[in-house]
């Protein structure tokens, strides 16, 4: 029979062999960091990359990505950035004044072209 003491010495030692696992994987995200983010590139979702490259959390994979980025712009653009903000940083994304500026100048610009296209179509007709 097992004692309680053994059992505890076996945790111990696998949660030992666990950490140095842990840090071998994160040595190896960081070497690949380049290859990695090359990755994110091309599939353009933090969850494939998060997979892909056996990340534990959203959030772990988020942090490295903008690392070997230098900076979380091209994250941001990520097809699903909106879809894990909340695990990433805590709480829900909210649209900020920004979003709704630049769909409102595309649908002005939309009105301008309409407009301009009318006034020369008109001016076509007039010579």
């Amino acid at each position: 029979m097992t004692t309680v003491e053994e059992l505890l010495q076996k945790i111990k030692k696998l949660e030992d062999e666990n950490k140095k696992l842990r840090t071998t994987i994160q040595n190896l995200q960081d070497l690949q960091g380049y290859e990695i983010s090359m990755f994110f590139n091309r599939c353009n979702s933090i969850k494939e990359t998060q997979i892909e490259y056996c990340f534990e959390t959203i959030k772990d994979c988020y942090e490295a990505l903008v690392d070997y980025n230098g900076c979380s712009d091209s994250i941001q653009g990520a097809d699903d950035y909106k879809e894990y903000y909340k695990e990433i940083f805590g709480y829900e994304y909210e649209k900020d004044d920004s979003d709704e500026d630049s769909s409102d100048e595309d649908d002005n610009s939309n009105e301008y072209d309409i407009i301009n296209e009318n006034n020369n179509t008109n001016k076509n007709n007039k010579l």
